[in-house]
């Protein structure tokens, strides 16, 4: 009985194979390339934002908060004793020029500034003249004028530290508005009727808000207690003002101006940056992984389909129609085979 043989050799490396060694070869480079990227820290910046440089924020450390809390037990003075003054600085301080050109029109009279008390309640009686005359100086003159005059550089602890050097001087500050509330006048010789108060965080500030008196208002501007608004404000240092907090008595600087700057928000669509690509290559990778895996599960089906029909039609006919040769073959070798067998 001769078989014969009707397929041949397995063919691994056809067309069909070496298409697919491409295909998972691509994939696994498009897997390795985006581990790579991945691992990259600059590739996340779009989501977190670039760190913070350690080695500047070391160089120059946080100013020492400043306290602002009023200890009016050191203030007071023992029975039987006095008070000295204070030497005065070897170095005079420098002229304030808001006290010294007589043609600037943002100069204001030295006299107005000569009676004015700091780390007080309120504003006392002998301070009215010069607060709304300071007010009214401050209305009348054009914003551009006295933000073009002010200094921006002047922070916060410099005014709180040495407040007789830098009073009456005007200053430009950048904060939050956490409080806005219109006020009341009292009756004055200036026409104000109604004064607005304002309390800013700055970034130089910490946690002591700097109070802001004024007689103007952007239009729109929201009021109230609980307030995050990003404003701008150009004024007078008048005084250390006193105020009662939650943790007792504290002393912050106060600004006397004209009027608020703020710039509504808007909305602005944010930068998505690399975003989209990032998001348009892991969709396309999920989507060609997607396909290949429902390639090679179509092939693998289709085989064992094929497989399976071929075995369940395979032809089982009698051994009559096998080729009459074949058996004519075997015949002698049978022969053979029986008289070697004969002793």
């Amino acid at each position: 009985m001769r078989f014969h043989k009707t397929e041949g050799p397995t063919p691994y490396f056809n067309a069909r194979d070496q298409r697919r060694l491409l295909l998972m070869v691509a994939t696994l480079g498009a897997v390795v390339m985006g581990f790579q990227f991945a691992a990259q820290p600059e590739s996340w910046y779009w989501l977190t934002g670039p760190p913070v440089d350690a080695q500047s924020s070391a160089a120059n450390p946080p100013e020492k908060p400043i306290d602002a809390r009023l200890n009016p037990e050191a203030d007071a003075v023992p029975p039987g004793g006095f008070r000295v003054a204070e030497p005065l600085p070897a170095n005079p301080p420098e002229e304030n020029p808001q006290l010294v050109d007589d043609d600037d029109p943002t100069r204001l009279d030295p006299a107005l500034l000569s009676n004015l008390y700091d780390n007080k309640l309120g504003i006392r009686n002998a301070e009215q003249g010069a607060y709304y005359k300071i007010l009214a100086q401050a209305r009348d003159l054009p914003e551009q004028q006295l933000e073009s005059a002010a200094a921006d550089d002047v922070t916060f602890a410099q005014m709180f530290t040495d407040p007789d050097d830098y009073r009456g001087r005007l200053v430009t500050i950048h904060g939050r508005i956490k409080q806005l509330t219109p006020m009341q006048a009292v009756k004055n010789d200036f026409g104000i009727e109604t004064v607005y108060e304002a309390w800013m965080l700055t970034p130089d500030s910490g946690t002591n808000p700097v109070l802001m008196h004024f007689t103007k208002i952007p239009e729109g501007i929201p009021t109230g207690t609980k307030l995050d608004l990003d404003c701008r404000f150009t004024g007078y240092f008048f005084k250390k003002y006193a105020f009662v907090a939650q943790h007792g008595p504290h002393s912050t600087t106060m600004l006397l101006g004209k009027e608020l700057r703020w710039t509504p928000p808007q909305s602005i669509a944010p930068e998505l940056g690399l975003a989209p690509y990032i998001l348009g290559i892991v969709v396309l990778m999920g989507v060609v992984l997607a396909a290949l895996f429902w390639r090679y599960s179509a092939g693998d089906r289709r085989f064992r389909r094929t497989l399976l029909d071929r075995m369940q039609h395979a032809s089982h006919g009698p051994l009559s129609d096998l080729d009459a040769a074949s058996l004519n073959e075997l015949q002698p070798a049978n022969e053979e085979e029986a008289s070697n067998s004969d002793p």
